[in-house]
């Protein structure tokens, strides 16, 4: 089984890969391979590009041989949803997926296009992340979804842009090819 990782990644950071470990570990994965978002359809569209994001991605997630980044969403110019790419990968790899989500997206994803269709046709994992409110996910929803025993690290992409724009220190935040790659482009500033 193969799982896949959706994301922005705006910046990918350590706690994606700690997510990305659980589920290799606990899934018993062959890899993971994340997946930037070209033009998210549930978020503003950030204001990194999206090829650097891919391109801190595959910085953040290259000293780990289970991990692989795919530049098929971003190479779309319209919007992409999760069940399209769910479908593309299921087709194209030929094996078993899982698509794995941070819990915060899992408190959303009623609002996604055919999310009855992924919940369905598709296994889903999610990775606890700090200030997740299981209690407001609907147990139908639950009873679909492995929730992974990662621990909760409280980081977000939005704490690292923050801790830049306002010149705090974020490096061990990211990984180290990642925070020199932030600093020699100067994103977030």
């Amino acid at each position: 089984m193969i799982g896949l990782f959706g994301g922005c990644f705006n910046p990918p950071h350590i706690g994606h890969l700690v997510i990305a470990q659980q589920a290799m570990f606990e899934l018993d994965l062959k890899k993971v391979i994340f997946i930037p978002s070209g033009t998210p359809p549930h978020k503003k569209v950030p204001k990194v590009s999206a090829e650097a994001r891919f391109k801190m991605t595959i910085l953040a997630t290259s000293s780990n041989s289970d991990f692989d980044t795919s530049d098929w969403e971003i190479k779309k110019s319209e919007k992409t949803f999760t069940i399209d790419a769910l479908k593309h990968f299921k087709n194209i790899l030929k094996d078993d997926i899982v698509f794995i989500m941070g819990s915060d997206s899992l408190a959303d994803i009623k609002t996604w296009k055919n999310y009855e269709a992924i919940l369905s046709q598709f296994q889903i994992a999610a990775g606890k992340r700090p200030g997740a409110d299981f209690q407001q996910i609907d147990d139908e929803i639950l009873t679909k979804v492995k929730l992974l025993e990662n621990p909760e690290i409280p980081i977000s992409s939005t704490l690292v842009r923050d801790r830049i724009s306002k010149g705090m220190p974020y490096r061990y935040l990211v990984g180290d090819r990642v925070y020199k790659f932030i600093e020699a482009m100067g994103f977030y500033r």
